[in-house]
């Protein structure tokens, strides 16, 4: 799931009359991607975002228990334990970089 700064951005290239093509490679993200959000409306966005909120809520005090006992753990070392902590977990690692902190966030998606 793409942030609510990126959807805005397609659709402003949308607007401008940008291809998909062109618009993925101006934000440093997939066609594939681009296409999933083209034509969604506001609304199903915030639907989406809403649903995608929740997923690792389960997984959220783990998570952080491993950052308290090592605060520099790299976000694979996080995913392969979790995936070890909960063998019946079924999701996929997605590490994308914050611009403004030029740092790593971990987000899991589950499917």
């Amino acid at each position: 799931m793409i942030g609510i700064e990126q959807y805005q951005k397609i659709q402003e290239y949308k607007a401008l009359g940008l291809a998909q093509t062109k618009t993925a490679k101006a934000l440093g993200i997939t066609y594939t991607s681009v296409s999933k959000y083209w034509n969604m409306s506001k609304e199903d966005y915030a639907r989406e975002a809403e649903q995608e909120k929740y997923h690792m809520d389960n997984y959220r005090q783990y998570i952080l228990e491993q950052l308290k006992i090592c605060p520099q753990i790299r976000d694979t070392n996080i995913y392969l334990k979790l995936i070890e902590a909960f063998p019946d977990i079924c999701c996929k690692i997605k590490i994308t970089k914050v611009a403004s902190e030029k740092s790593r966030m971990l987000q899991l998606e589950i499917p």
